[in-house]
């Protein structure tokens, strides 16, 4: 009797390690490895004014770009920036142009003439720069065609990434106002990320 206890017992023992040691290898099923969270892109605008720094911060989307249309012969692309939307007419960027073509990433669009590869001169209004000042006076590139004595025509756009969400780019330029071309500004290093419209 002492016996058979023993077997029972031993026999109970060995199915119990048994099994756990048949749970042990088991292979879990392997589990997702966590993504990197898709961060939302920031609407933002910086470049310096006479050399001072600024950033503006946009919450709203304000690129439109218009494809290229074959009936019309046009493509277009504009977006407004400015340092507080409150303050309409007051450190407020505007760019635009139009072209007969496609618009094309990675290319200078200018207000001057100009034959460099990567380059295209856009004249007669076809490239608007306006800036805004802090004191709400309005001030504009001068195309080439309109130059006066003193004047320089140095308006430069650069669309570096075209996504349907945002539009990534580069500007400079410098701006003048009315009359007699004053205030005069140079705005230069200018980079931007905006959300697109359309």
């Amino acid at each position: 009797m002492h016996f058979l206890r023993q077997f029972v017992f031993y026999s109970a023992t060995f199915l119990l390690l048994t099994s756990v040691a048949s749970c042990k290898r088991e292979t879990l099923p392997e589990q997702p490895q966590p993504t990197e969270p898709t961060l939302p892109v920031e609407y933002s605008v910086t470049f310096k004014l006479d050399g001072v720094e600024q950033t503006y911060i946009m919450p709203n989307k304000t690129v439109f770009i218009t494809p290229f249309d074959p009936t019309t012969t046009s493509s277009s692309f504009s977006f407004v920036a400015m340092r507080d939307t409150a303050l309409i007419g007051q450190n407020h960027i505007y760019l635009t142009l139009n072209d007969t073509v496609p618009l094309t990433t990675n290319l200078t669009y200018t207000n001057y003439t100009t034959t460099q590869l990567n380059e295209r001169g856009l004249l007669n209004f076809d490239f608007r720069f306006i800036y805004y000042t802090a004191d709400g006076e309005m001030t504009f590139t001068i195309d080439e065609a309109l130059q006066t004595s003193g004047i320089v025509s140095d308006a430069r756009l650069i669309l570096t990434e075209v996504t349907p969400e945002y539009v990534r780019g580069r500007f400079s330029g410098t701006v003048y106002g009315i009359p007699n071309n004053l205030p005069m500004h140079i705005i230069t290093d200018g980079v931007f990320t905006m959300g697109r419209i359309y």
